[in-house]
């Protein structure tokens, strides 16, 4: 991973994915879909941390039950998106190992786009 795309874990590995040597045209595609849901999911995180815990707020404030409730919830949608993650991972190191061929890996780089596409959703 290289530059700023150490910041993202899943966008290191979509970036490792589309500089292979191997990488056919379908994989671009996906690829291209999945940058796209992961900017949205890097926002919808920063958006929802914003909202549930403002600035200064978090240390003066003694947290009610339904603030609770939302911080465990929160915490199981970053805990899907990290498992979503670990996935990819695993299906890139597939890859590169020789795992599985070009159709096995963009099957299951199309599956893991798509749950980042659901996500947060697919949590609730």
């Amino acid at each position: 991973m290289t530059g700023t795309l150490r910041n993202s874990r899943t966008l290191g590995l979509f970036d490792e994915i589309l500089h292979s040597p191997d990488c056919r045209a379908q994989a671009v595609e996906i690829v291209g879909r999945g940058i796209a849901a992961q900017a949205r999911c890097t926002i919808s995180v920063l958006v929802e941390k914003e909202q549930a815990w403002p600035p200064g707020q978090i240390e003066t404030v003694i947290l009610p039950e339904a603030a609770i409730r939302q911080a465990v919830a929160y915490g199981e949608r970053l805990m899907e998106l990290g498992a979503i993650e670990d996935d990819l991972e695993e299906v890139w190191c597939s890859r590169q190992s020789g795992g599985s061929d070009n159709a096995t890996f963009e099957r299951a780089l199309n599956d893991i786009v798509a749950r980042l596409d659901a996500w947060p959703h697919s949590a609730d």
